[in-house]
């Protein structure tokens, strides 16, 4: 809520600390979007290329993991 009030000729503007948390919030936002239009975003082509590496790294580290569990599972199985 902002209060007017008349001081000496001049309007006193007072602003409640909701409203500052609020002016602050859409400012943070229009500086956000700001900084946004900004960005060099990838093309199309390079976000598939970057996708695409990024699953196969994935899936070789899974192949990975799930071998050396499968190799350690087996090895405890004949000590035990």
């Amino acid at each position: 809520m902002i209060d007017l009030t008349r001081n000496k000729g001049l309007f006193k503007i007072e602003i409640m600390e909701s409203d500052k948390r609020t002016l602050h919030l859409i400012q943070y936002l229009k500086d956000s979007y700001s900084e946004l239009r900004k960005v060099d975003w990838p093309s199309r082509q390079e976000t598939i290329r970057q996708s695409l590496i990024v699953i196969g790294a994935s899936a070789i580290v899974a192949v990975f993991l799930g071998t050396m569990d499968y190799i350690f599972a087996t090895l405890l199985k004949k000590i035990l």
